[in-house]
């Protein structure tokens, strides 16, 4: 039997390498030592055309909101970039958690997918060329139509309050998350493919001192918008490995009780660090070997 650190109850998972398929149990929540809350998003669906369904992302935001009573959930259809943004300006969360496609050019999936013309894309990458790129998907809109810049309606429709509508968005950009006010939120997890990977011109890269290795992504957007920790991914990630992964590291992290204990620089460093290794015991119990292998856990 694999151990882990804290299972009073257990959830029916799918472990699988490339060439092994197993079922297995993934830890959930112990009884909850926190009062701070978060928004969760998980598998929004439909999604863009060339972005499949994550069923494993849908599990993970279940078993992520058992750590955090009270905590919102947006998944399927309910997770439009609109109500994910409403969510963020009015429910004010201790935590941002995303279980969804991570996307590094958003326009190119758009044009491919025809939900956008080739123009107009060619005119939002000019447009936005100064801007962080990335994005996390977001449910489609029933109203979305072919040539709609996916994103909002006529580029930048604003909502009444000086904000951004998000009516017709396909994505949440990392250029919009760098621009909302994000500065109570203590911690973003962005539980994605490739939320780590981003690009800038050169001349931004030179005048901002970013480096010019490709990983101004996402991360910089939530630290831009004031959240102090962020945990992303490197490069693609494995689906269920992902699911079980968030368990083991929020099994970690609301194990030290209070909230300025919780967040503390270290002790998530050292949360994620112990849930890397926690999971590669609990998948060696069931004959699956993690370990070798980053796909699976970074």
């Amino acid at each position: 039997t694999a151990t882990a650190t804290a299972t009073p109850t257990i959830t029916t998972t799918t472990l699988t390498t490339s060439s092994t398929t197993t079922t297995a149990t993934t830890p959930t929540a112990p009884t909850p030592t926190t009062s701070t809350t978060a928004l969760i998003v998980g598998n929004p669906w439909p999604v863009v055309a060339g972005l499949g369904w994550l069923r494993g992302a849908e599990i993970e935001a279940a078993q992520v909101a058992t750590f955090f009573p009270g905590s919102k959930v947006l998944g399927g259809s309910a997770a439009l970039a609109s109500s994910i943004v409403e969510q963020l300006r009015r429910t004010r969360p201790g935590i941002v958690h995303f279980a969804t496609h991570g996307v590094q050019d958003p326009l190119a999936l758009l044009e491919a997918a025809g939900s956008i013309t080739a123009g107009r894309a060619k005119d939002l990458r000019m447009a936005w060329s100064w801007d962080l790129k990335g994005g996390l998907a977001c449910a489609l809109p029933a109203d979305l139509r072919p040539g709609d810049d996916g994103e909002v309606t006529d580029g930048e429709v604003t909502d009444g309050n000086g904000g951004l509508a998000f009516r017709h968005a396909a994505f949440l950009h990392a250029r919009h998350i760098a621009n909302l006010d994000l500065s109570g939120v203590h911690l973003a997890v962005a539980s994605a493919c490739n939320s780590h990977r981003g690009f800038f011109n050169h001349l931004e890269q030179s005048s901002l001192g970013v480096p010019q290795d490709g990983t101004a992504g996402l991360s910089l957007a939530f630290l831009r918008a004031g959240v102090p920790r962020a945990i992303v991914t490197l490069w693609p990630v494995d689906d269920d490995a992902t699911s079980s992964l968030m368990s083991f590291f929020y099994a970690r992290l609301t194990a030290a009780g209070d909230v300025h204990n919780q967040f503390a620089p270290l002790h998530v460093a050292r949360s994620l660090r112990h849930a890397i290794l926690d999971q590669w015991d609990w998948a060696a119990g069931y004959g699956i070997n993690y370990r070798d292998d980053p796909f699976y856990w970074a």
